[in-house]
């Protein structure tokens, strides 16, 4: 699959909620994720625009590769997932075969549905709220459309396609520690 992603951040998540339900979108659930980011052995995942990342949610563990991006407007990129049954267990099986952990995002995510858009509430840890809007295609033919889609929805929410953000919450999270801000966003829902 492709997961077609656009990101913006978020200055009044309770606003921005009332947005979303005016605006006809259903809130589906709320869950919190913690995800851990592997460094290969070998190859220099920055370089490759790459990702290997463990998922605990709700009691589901999710091993998932990020291939490198598509479309420099947005985070479109290739997206291959597995569900495992133990998330300790697949850690040290990733740390045996020499893959180190390069950083841990946790997040509390509200989850909606637009039509074929889901759209994230997060509350990432150190980082503050984000809203990420996802569609998920089969194919590199379907990227277009479902970016049209995207960016068609963030208008009417009133963010400009300025505002996007195709960094991940990961990208996002090194470069803060890069330059060692000390902030403690937290966002209020």
């Amino acid at each position: 699959m492709i997961e077609v992603e656009v990101k913006v951040k978020l200055t009044d998540p309770v606003k921005f909620q009332q947005q979303l339900l005016n605006s006809g979108a259903v809130k589906l659930k709320t869950q919190r994720e913690q995800d851990v980011y592997f460094k290969h052995p070998v190859i220099d995942f920055k370089e490759t625009d790459e990702a290997l990342r463990l998922r605990k949610v709700n009691g589901e563990v999710y091993l998932t590769y990020k291939g490198s991006k598509i479309t420099p407007g947005t985070k479109t990129r290739e997206e291959l997932s597995v569900q495992l049954s133990d998330f300790k267990t697949a850690k040290i099986i990733l740390e045996k075969m020499k893959f180190q952990t390069l950083a841990e995002v946790v997040k509390t995510r509200l989850i909606y549905q637009f039509n074929k858009i889901k759209i994230y509430v997060d509350d990432v840890e150190g980082l503050g709220c984000y809203a990420e809007f996802e569609i998920l295609v089969k194919d590199n033919t379907e990227v277009e459309k479902a970016e049209k889609e995207i960016f068609s929805l963030i208008s009417r929410l009133g963010f400009k396609p300025s505002h996007s953000i195709t960094s991940s919450y990961l990208e996002l999270m090194l470069s803060k520690q890069a330059a060692n801000l000390n902030s403690n966003n937290k966002c209020k829902y």
